[in-house]
């Protein structure tokens, strides 16, 4: 495919090709006079008229070629964009692993773009650690003072429930939490020294549900004393978001 710079090239090099021979060719010939007007002479001044012309169509040629190399030229060069306002953002590599952003509460939208990674719809894990008995104890007291739904193994509870209440032997037992109709809240007793729980993003709908759930973190964190950690389905390494008691706040990242 011919493209303008090619174009442009070739129209350069035939154009001062034909300056150079046109105007040499016709430099060391001259017009017949009117004594010598035979059909040789008539001919030789032919040639002498199409030599100009060669010229001229050179001259034009050169100006035509040059003219669209040096477009092209200047079209093809990439141009920069504007830098953008305020400070640069950080590169990949600038960002730490995580890089905590206090806040009041838990904003809907960068909770479930946190939440969801990998999956789109996935049940990120709740942790505190360490605890023991008694926290646990304050834990379950705070969530029968509650107006929240509670059943265990799918039976509803009326009463206070103690830590050993909800731990049965070996078999693992789960405290299910419904903040509301829709909001459910597993809770894992499966040892003393840690409270681990987990919830669907699929039942955050908008910002009044991400307030339901948060109120729960905060209630909790406050009640056994220590910080709640929030993080991806299946990988507790993965923290993206905290509650600290001791500040009322959540960090997220």
């Amino acid at each position: 495919m011919i493209t303008w710079s090619t174009l442009g090239k070739r129209m350069l090099l035939v154009g001062v090709i034909l300056l150079v021979v046109g105007g040499f060719s016709f430099s060391r010939m001259s017009a017949p006079d009117e004594v010598n007007r035979d059909s040789r002479t008539v001919m030789i001044y032919a040639v002498a008229t199409l030599l100009r012309l060669a010229v001229l169509a050179g001259l034009v040629l050169v100006l035509l070629g040059a003219n669209s190399w040096y477009r092209t030229r200047h079209q093809e060069e990439p141009t920069q964009p504007p830098a953008p306002e305020g400070p640069p953002l950080p590169s990949h590599e600038d960002v730490p692993e995580r890089m905590p952003v206090p806040s009041p509460n838990l904003p809907i939208i960068e909770l479930l773009a946190l939440a969801t990674v990998p999956e789109e719809h996935s049940l990120p894990d709740g942790l505190i650690q360490p605890t023991d008995e008694a926290g646990w104890d304050r834990f379950l007291a705070m969530l029968a003072a509650s107006s929240w739904r509670l059943e265990l193994q799918d039976e509803p509870i009326d009463r206070a429930l103690t830590f050993d209440d909800v731990v049965a032997g070996e078999e693992r037992r789960t405290l299910h939490v419904w903040l509301d109709e829709d909001i459910q809240i597993n809770v894992f007793p499966d040892e003393a020294e840690a409270i681990m729980f987990d919830f669907a993003t699929q039942d955050l709908v908008d910002q009044t549900s991400a307030d339901i759930l948060a109120d729960f973190i905060r209630k909790t964190g406050q009640a056994v004393g220590q910080r709640v950690d929030l993080s991806v389905e299946g990988d507790m390494a993965k923290i993206f978001a905290t509650y600290a008691p001791e500040t009322d706040e959540f960090f997220l990242g």
